[in-house]
C-alpha cells in the first residue's frame, strides 16, 4: 500500500506544480460547460422529446466538466506509459518489484483522481454561484450524495481499467496517437461525453446498457441529480462492479501474458 500511496501523492503533486495548466483547465471546462448548457437549452426550445429537467440537465452538464479530467479517454499517462513503451524504457519497469498492469492501474487511476481533484472544486463551486436555470443544484437527498460518492470512485477506477487495454493495445502497434485518437472519439462518445446519454433515444440508452461506458461517469450523475431511483442506483453499482472486477481480471491476464512475449529493440 506504501508504494501505490506514493504514487498517488506524485501525481497529486504535480498536478499542483503546474499553476498555468491548473488554471487554464478550470476556465476551459468552465466555457465548455456553458456552451453545452446554452446548446441544450436550444433543444428543449425546440420541443426535442426528453424525460430531463433543465436544472437536471444544467447540474448534469457541470458535474461533467467538473470531473471531465478523471472521466476523459485520452492518454493522460503520456509521459509515464506511452512513452516508456515507444521508447523500449518499459523494459526497466518489467524488473521492478510489482506487477506491470498494477503500476500502469495505478498510475492511470491516481492520474485521473489527482487532476479532478484539483479542478473539481473551484468549477463546482463557481457553478454553485451561478443564477438558476444555470447553476449547479444540490443532490436530491443526503443517501443519494453518498451514492453519487461511491459510484464517483468506482467510476474513476472502472475508466482507469478500461483504458489500461488502450496501454495494451499500444504494446502491440507502438502507435498511441492513433490507439488514443480512435478511443477517445469512439469510447468518449458511447460514455455521454458528446451528448449526455439521457438526452439520446430511449431504445439507444437501453443498448448503453449492455456497455460499460455508461457506468463511469454518466451514473454517478444520475444518482446525484435524482434522475434514477435509489434501489435502482444501488442495482446499477453492483453492475458497476462487475464491469471492474470482468475488465481487471481480463486486462491483468492479457498483459501478463503479453509481457512474458516482450521484445525491446535497440542496443
Amino acid at each position: 500500500m506504501k508504494t501505490y500511496s506514493t504514487i498517488f501523492k506524485i501525481k497529486l503533486q504535480e498536478q499542483l506544480h503546474y499553476k498555468g495548466s491548473y488554471i487554464s483547465g478550470v476556465l476551459c471546462q468552465i466555457g465548455f460547460g456553458f456552451m453545452h448548457i446554452l446548446l441544450y437549452l436550444a433543444f428543449f426550445e425546440n420541443g426535442v422529446p426528453q424525460d430531463f429537467s433543465v436544472s437536471q440537465m444544467v447540474t448534469y452538464v457541470w458535474l461533467t466538466q467538473a470531473f471531465f479530467a478523471m472521466f476523459h479517454y485520452g492518454d493522460s499517462c503520456k509521459k509515464h506509459i506511452s512513452n516508456e513503451i515507444v521508447s523500449g524504457n518499459v523494459c526497466y519497469q518489467l524488473i521492478k518489484p510489482i506487477n506491470l498492469y498494477n503500476l500502469w492501474l495505478a498510475e492511470v487511476w491516481f492520474t485521473g483522481i489527482s487532476m479532478a481533484l484539483v479542478r473539481c472544486i473551484p468549477l463546482l463551486l463557481f457553478a454553485s454561484i451561478l443564477p438558476g436555470g444555470y447553476g449547479l443544484v444540490l443532490p436530491v437527498s443526503i443517501l443519494a450524495f453518498v451514492l453519487f460518492l461511491l459510484s464517483l470512485i468506482l467510476g474513476s477506477l472502472l475508466i482507469a481499467v478500461i483504458k489500461m487495454f488502450a496501454y495494451i493495445l499500444v504494446l502491440y502497434t507502438l502507435d498511441p496517437r492513433g490507439v488514443f485518437n480512435i478511443t477517445y472519439s469512439l469510447f468518449g462518445f458511447l460514455a455521454g461525453l458528446v451528448i449526455p446519454i439521457p438526452l439520446f433515444p430511449s431504445n439507444i440508452q437501453r443498448a448503453f446498457d449492455f456497455l460499460p461506458f455508461r457506468y463511469v461517469g454518466d451514473l454517478p450523475y444520475k444518482i446525484y441529480i435524482g434522475y434514477i431511483s435509489l434501489p435502482t442506483a444501488l442495482w446499477q453499482i453492483a453492475i458497476q462492479i462487475v464491469w471492474i472486477v470482468s475488465l481487471f481480471v481480463i486486462g491483468k491476464l492479457i498483459l501478463n501474458q503479453k509481457s512474458k512475449e516482450l521484445v525491446v529493440q535497440g542496443g
